[in-house]
């Protein structure tokens, strides 16, 4: 779940808090996010430069539809 977003970071206006990250979809293969270690393990492979794509839901959207979310990393 996103606690915090960092203002003018690549994640603002695209991930809020509340928000829960339950996949990496790119770069493949794609994997499941269970736990905080996950993610940075998935992150940690990554450039600087590099696009990583996340299916979220946010649990402030009644209908927690999922979306996709794209960032550039930056490190």
């Amino acid at each position: 779940m996103v606690s915090d977003v960092i203002p003018g970071g690549p994640a603002e206006d695209k991930l809020y808090r509340n928000d829960v990250i339950t996949e990496v979809l790119y770069p493949a293969p794609a994997r499941a996010i269970n736990t905080p270690s996950d993610l940075q393990q998935a992150l940690g492979r990554l450039k600087n430069g590099e696009y990583v794509s996340f299916r979220v839901f946010s649990l402030q959207d009644a209908t927690h539809a999922p979306r996709i979310v794209n960032l550039q990393v930056s490190k």
